[in-house]
């Protein structure tokens, strides 16, 4: 069941939820009447699941059931990252890796079912690869099992080499394009601050740690992605990855350029209130990406200047400053240098990678201006930026939840 690119793309911009629950019971029971219209009520714990099922068997012919504490995923917005990865990857494209499938396996089986790919879905996780397997088992009415093929991999090696890992347990050469949705959370802290720590009704698990979070995230997987296909070459056509945060592509797009990796491709996904990002990289010689290619962080002058609306004193900011840059990477050291008419300038060093960070008042009572000049690797910039003013001025949601304690 070929699908053509183009609807692909646009898949999920309107369903007509009325016409789908009169052929699904379990979804008629998730649905309600918003000022006259059918719609989903996200308010039951298992609408996501039901509304999961009825979308992939409806519209793709695809056998899915949830597994019980494991990430449920968004149809529309993996079916528009599959179509945008098959328009980079060009019409010759025949084969796939999926990097961490998951439970759900949903990325490998869209792309078996809608572009009639080969693919290698591969995990660490022991019970979602059986989960994994048992659906690609349940859709041999389509020959999904001469398609899809569920390896495990070492959790160690998958994560630092995740695409060669998977093709050694595999037994495969390389393959035409790697995807992949990585966790985006660093620390379990990380992740309930995102969601206000808010349990779901239900009291069930939304999805498993090994699926929402990494040591050092979906920036760290693609840091280990870049290297891995640095090691592969032509192995592999292009490597490309689902993002959950502009921030982030930012920080990969500036870790590509490190590398001196040019034939890169970006685009943005856009569901109602919901945005993804997805970046495509290739190491291997040949045209420039069909499709979006717009790139969000063009090369521009390293220096970063920070607005800090921060209602301290200078001393205390200064040692707000230290205390964020321990608190990003253990091994930081800071120190004071020479200010050069600044109220003052530190240093940050970490990980072989300096940035000086110097500061001045704006004339505004309670503001400062920081300015953030790396020296070495630029996403050590990235990160040390994103977020700052809140950090420092004890605005942004983490610092609510722990003065409010």
């Amino acid at each position: 069941m070929a699908h053509d690119i183009a609807s692909l793309e646009s898949y999920g911009a309107r369903t007509d939820w009325a016409s789908l629950a009169a052929t699904d019971p379990k979804l008629a029971a998730c649905t309600a009447t918003f000022q006259g219209e059918t719609g989903v009520d996200w308010t039951r714990p298992e609408a996501r699941a039901v509304v999961a099922e009825a979308l992939l068997r409806h519209d793709f012919g695809i056998t899915y059931h949830a597994a019980p504490g494991h990430l449920v995923p968004c149809v529309p917005n993996r079916v528009r990252y599959v179509a945008w990865a098959a328009k980079v990857a060009g019409d010759g494209a025949t084969s796939a890796l999926d990097v961490g499938c998951g439970a759900s396996c949903i990325i490998a089986l869209l792309a078996a079912r809608c572009r009639g790919w080969r693919v290698v879905a591969s995990d660490s996780d022991g019970k979602a690869c059986a989960e994994a397997a048992a659906l690609v088992a349940k859709n041999s009415d389509w020959n999904a099992g001469a398609l899809v093929d569920v390896v495990r991999v070492c959790a160690t090696a998958a994560s630092q080499r995740p695409v060669s890992a998977a093709l050694d347990a595999a037994g495969r050469a390389g393959v035409d394009v790697v995807v992949a949705n990585p966790p985006w959370f660093e620390s379990d802290d990380e992740r309930r601050n995102a969601c206000g720590g808010a349990p779901r009704r239900d009291g069930a698990a939304e999805a498993t740690a090994a699926e929402t979070v990494r040591d050092d995230g979906e920036v760290g997987f693609c840091s280990a992605l870049i290297e891995d296909a640095l090691r592969l070459q032509s192995r592999v056509t292009w490597h490309s990855a689902l993002l959950g945060r502009k921030q982030s592509l930012r920080r990969v797009l500036a870790l590509l350029r490190e590398r001196g990796i040019s034939r890169v491709a970006t685009t943005t996904i856009d569901l109602g209130r919901t945005t993804r990002w997805a970046v495509a990289f290739s190491v291997a010689a040949g045209p420039a990406p069909r499709g979006d290619a717009r790139v969000f962080a063009k090369k521009r002058d390293p220096a970063r200047d920070v607005a800090v609306p921060a209602d301290c004193s200078v001393p205390e900011l200064r040692e707000r400053l230290a205390a964020r840059a321990v608190a990003l990477n253990a091994d930081a050291t800071v120190s004071d240098v020479d200010a050069d008419g600044a109220l003052w300038r530190v240093r940050v060093v970490s990980r072989g990678a300096r940035l000086d960070a110097v500061v001045s008042a704006t004339g505004a009572r309670g503001a400062y201006r920081l300015r953030a000049v790396p020296h070495g690797a630029a996403d050590a910039l990235a990160r040390f930026c994103d977020g700052l003013p809140g950090d420092l001025a004890r605005t942004n949601r983490r610092w609510r939840r722990k003065l409010a304690k």
